[in-house]
């Protein structure tokens, strides 16, 4: 890839994004010098724009090296993905050691409040259980038809 273009391949758009960002809020700023807002973004941007030189400079992490400002988010997200997987994708009975639903009830009843839900179970009942004890038959068996001979 040519020298020239690397400012723009999707390695390094964010950075490339944050030096122009910063070149046009500065001049926003320097036309307009009562606006407090052109101010507030020129130091966003020149702060990510600084942010992202070092990244380039610094040695230890190869990710902000190639990936400069964008590969902070990564580390945002990884830093949340627990509380993002318990609150967003995972299920009311998903939870381990304790599911969500579990963990209710005792809030719930450490708390004197009422520690029921009404109108059903959340539970599938239908699923054949793995230990055995819901497989067998609760019906009563019928005894078997005696003919009279």
């Amino acid at each position: 890839m040519s020298t020239l273009l690397l400012p723009f391949s999707p390695r390094f758009i964010t950075l490339t994004l944050a030096a122009l960002c910063a070149v046009l809020f500065g001049l926003a700023w320097t036309f307009n010098l009562w606006a407090v807002h052109w101010a507030i973004l020129f130091g966003i941007a020149l702060f990510l724009t600084g942010v992202g030189i070092i990244d380039l400079v610094q040695k230890p992490h190869a990710i902000l090296r190639n990936y400069p400002i964008a590969a902070h988010l990564r580390f945002i997200f990884e830093a949340i993905r627990p509380e993002m997987r318990q609150y967003f994708f995972e299920g009311d009975k998903d939870g381990m050691p304790f599911s969500r639903d579990r963990r209710a009830v005792v809030y719930q009843r450490a708390k004197n409040a009422l520690d029921v839900r009404p109108f059903g179970t959340n539970y599938d009942v239908y699923v054949p259980a793995t230990n055995g004890w819901r497989t067998r038959s609760r019906r009563r068996r019928s005894a078997p038809i005696r003919t009279a001979s």
